[in-house]
């Protein structure tokens, strides 16, 4: 599975954006499997580590989750996002953007708009996170709004990142937390995309805030 969803994102970051590698020169995917007994998988600088899950969850070699790794190590050759604070949450929502459209374009009818549901294996678990309704795990989807985390939870605040992702691809209208109604048209997922990595590769620098 490793291996699987590795080559179809090098393959992806290729065909889409023309990028080699994660630093645009070739630098490889390295990554290891049997990480652990648990349900986590993290990027060290040099390589990705997947955990094998537990009596719930599967093991992390998912298309989102191996992209999401991934996606770490293109940060780090390119702005280098400050893990912490409102820098962290970018840090993460960028990986998790591209664990979504790398999901989309390869499995697309089993995509879905949630980090952690493709490696769920029973009833009694859920998803980590949630592009469409971020509230409803506990996390905020506007600027320093409800949930905002002022502690600055680099899983939590990157929720923010993530609506604002999922209202570009899909649109979205309503009244938003400060009480302004908003109508955005979505302009689809390749275009959001060539945005959102633009965005990661020639604009973002160490210390970028969402403002």
């Amino acid at each position: 599975d490793l291996h699987f969803c590795t080559q179809e994102f090098h393959d992806y970051l290729l065909e889409k954006f023309k990028w080699d590698g994660l630093d645009n020169n070739g630098f490889p995917m390295n990554g290891m499997v049997h990480a652990g007994a648990y349900v986590n998988a993290s990027w060290n600088g040099s390589i990705a580590r997947f955990g094998d899950g537990d009596c719930h969850n599967g093991p992390l070699t998912t298309l989102e989750v191996v992209a999401h790794e991934f996606t770490h190590g293109i940060t780090g050759f390119g702005p280098g996002l400050i893990y912490a604070s409102e820098s962290g949450a970018i840090n993460e929502s960028m990986s998790d953007v591209f664990g979504k459209t790398l999901e989309h374009h390869v499995d697309p009818d089993n995509s879905d708009w949630d980090i952690g549901a493709s490696f769920l294996t029973t009833q009694y678990d859920e998803s980590f996170r949630s592009f469409i309704d971020p509230n409803s795990k506990g996390h905020p989807k506007f600027y320093k709004g409800e949930l905002w985390n002022d502690n600055g939870g680099v899983h939590t605040n990157s929720s923010v990142g993530n609506h604002f992702f999922y209202n570009l691809v899909n649109g979205g209208q309503g009244v938003n937390e400060a009480g302004e109604p908003y109508n955005v048209v979505g302009i689809g997922m390749d275009k959001a995309a060539q945005i959102i990595f633009l965005t990661l590769t020639a604009y973002l620098q160490s210390n970028s805030d969402y403002n």
